[in-house]
């Protein structure tokens, strides 16, 4: 990324912009993806991030709905370019560069702003978690399930029913998930039934 320049480089309230470029390796075919204008992003701060999705993602110090700048997705060709937030000062203000942690969500932190002005460090999903049950074990306490997929730290429920023809969903009991996404559940009334299906909610 550039943090000035390009085709939105300058505007009534003093110069703005900046791009995002790809290259090869060797230095040539060098193409820009993307201009930044104000309502969407400005100043290109600190590098990119590869996503698990194959899409990039970024920050720009500025711009963005409130001004205080953005989080962004972009897809490595340059076309759908997306803000996924846009700082509203009590949240951050100037983020600068990202990762993505195991857990898929973005980590990153801000230069200013949040509750006493000196910055953030914040979390966020580039898309919907999907919770699956990677598998269930029976033992001789239950039925113990495996879950993963989940937002660090969110609190989902389990629910269970004896009957997916006319299922009548109760909640079983609830768990957190870890840093890793994952968690797992005991079921200790599992043996009360001859048949036993599973699912999950966001609490």
């Amino acid at each position: 990324m550039t943090l000035s320049g390009g085709t939105n480089e300058c505007t009534g309230f003093g110069c703005t912009g900046g791009t995002v470029f790809k290259l090869d390796r060797d230095g040539s075919n060098f193409t820009v993806l993307h201009h930044f204008q104000e309502g969407l992003g400005v100043f290109g701060s600190a590098g990119l991030v590869e996503g698990r999705d194959g899409s990039v993602y970024g920050t720009t110090h500025d711009g963005g709905a409130s001004g205080y700048g953005t989080v962004f997705k972009l897809n490595p060709d340059g076309s759908g370019y997306t803000v996924l937030r846009s700082f509203t000062g009590n949240d951050g203000f100037g983020p600068v560069g990202l990762i993505q942690a195991s857990d898929g969500a973005l980590y990153g932190t801000t230069s200013r702003g949040g509750d006493m002005d000196f910055g953030t460090v914040f979390k966020l999903f580039a898309s919907t978690p999907v919770v699956v049950i990677d598998r269930i074990e029976s033992d001789g306490t239950g039925a113990r399930l495996n879950l993963s997929g989940g937002a660090a730290s969110q609190t989902f429920q389990i629910q269970a029913t004896p009957d997916l023809t006319r299922p009548s969903w109760q909640a079983i009991g609830t768990n957190q998930f870890g840093i890793d996404g994952k968690f797992q559940f005991l079921d200790a009334g599992a043996s009360n039934y001859p048949t036993r299906f599973y699912r999950s909610a966001t609490r």
